[in-house]
Parts: C-alpha cells; sequence; structure tokens
C-alpha cells in the first residue's frame, strides 16, 4: 500500500551556527533521525552527522544510605547480578555496579561516613536517583546546543558535563559520550574522579 512520510524541520541557531534536525515518520515502526550542524563560515557544508543525539542511557546512579542494604535490594530482590564492588577514600563512597544485559549498569552509592558530600544529599533529598547518565554522540555539539537554549550545566569545558536538575525535571542528568569507557569496567584508561562527580 502507499507509504506516508511526515517530515519536520526544526532550525535552532546555536554560536556554532544553525543546527538542523530532520525527523522522517514512516509507516513501517520506528524512525529516521538525522542530525546536520553548519557553520556560518561554512554555509551549506555537511559539518558533522547527527551531532546532537542522545542515543540512550549510559547508566543510571542511585544514591543509598548503606551500601549493604542496597545491594540486598537489587540483588537478591530484583534479582541482578552485583558486578563490581569499590570504594573511594577521597570521594568517601562505598559503590556496587549492577551490569544489564543491554550495555547499561545500575550504580548504587553510600556515603561512608557523616563528612561525606553524599551524606548531605540524602539528608535532604532521601534515598533515590541521583545521576541519570545520558550517551550522546558529540559532547561538544550537545553542550553547545544546550547552551544556546539557556540551559544550566556544571563542568562545560571538561569531559564531565551535568545538566543541572532543574534543567532537567528534578534529576542530575550527565553527558556521557558514548566512546568513553568505565573504569571500573574497561580498565584504567581514564582518570580517577573527582569526589563532586563521582559515578
Amino acid at each position: 500500500g502507499p507509504t506516508n512520510f511526515c517530515i519536520a524541520l526544526i532550525g535552532i541557531l546555536c554560536n556554532k551556527g544553525h543546527v538542523l534536525a530532520i525527523r522522517l515518520n514512516g509507516l513501517a515502526p520506528g524512525c529516521a533521525v538525522l542530525g546536520v550542524c553548519v557553520t556560518p563560515r561554512q554555509p551549506g557544508l555537511l559539518k558533522r552527522i547527527a551531532c546532537l543525539m542522545i542515543s540512550g542511557i549510559d547508566h543510571v546512579v542511585i544514591a543509598v544510605r548503606d551500601i549493604d542494604s542496597g545491594i540486598g535490594i537489587w540483588r537478591d530482590t530484583m534479582g541482578l547480578s552485583l558486578t563490581h564492588r569499590a570504594s573511594s577514600e577521597e570521594a568517601g563512597l562505598e559503590i556496587a555496579f549492577f551490569s544489564l544485559d543491554d550495555g547499561t549498569f545500575l550504580e548504587l552509592v553510600a556515603p561512608t561516613s557523616e563528612r561525606a558530600p553524599l551524606h548531605e544529599f540524602l539528608a535532604i533529598q532521601g534515598e533515590g536517583v541521583r545521576v541519570l547518565s545520558l550517551r550522546v554522540d558529540d559532547l561538544d555539539a550537545m553542550v553547545d546546543r544546550l547552551g544556546a537554549m539557556g540551559v544550566q550545566m556544571d563542568g562545560v569545558g571538561t569531559a564531565r558535563v551535568f545538566v543541572r536538575p532543574e534543567g532537567a525535571s528534578g534529576i542530575l542528568v550527565q553527558l556521557w559520550p558514548s566512546d568513553r569507557p568505565h573504569r571500573w569496567r574497561d580498565g584504567d584508561s581514564i582518570q580517577p574522579l573527582k569526589p563532586e562527580n563521582a559515578t
């Protein structure tokens, strides 16, 4: 039968130029998304493909008061496999990782003492999601786009960028480049994390 397509073209002006997002929706399941960046100095030039795409969830960080109790919930009750345990004296954290079949993972973090920065978070917010880490294909392009829209971020200009909760429905969102490894899982190819960004 005939196939109908709906084409939506959105232009967003950012400090690197015009960002165009083209979305094609067909009758078949799924859709195709193409991101194109064009700079003012090079009009009409295809600079990047899919430069603004969030390709999926990389991992979720869950804050708990006690690491053993948290492990008991996610391993014994939920049935997940505990993949790795670690601790960071510098950050004041006990950490547990649960790998999932789709390549993502859950990360439990618990403070080691009342002096740990996470202890203050738990006292105010209680247990729950601490960080939602989203996988992005181009960190710089995503930061430029969000910055042009007035979204407040921390760590801009570094390898670890976080969207503040007020710009993401109350959730602290980390932008994680899709090609960045995780040192606990992929080896020691990246530098140790600073306490405030420990994920």
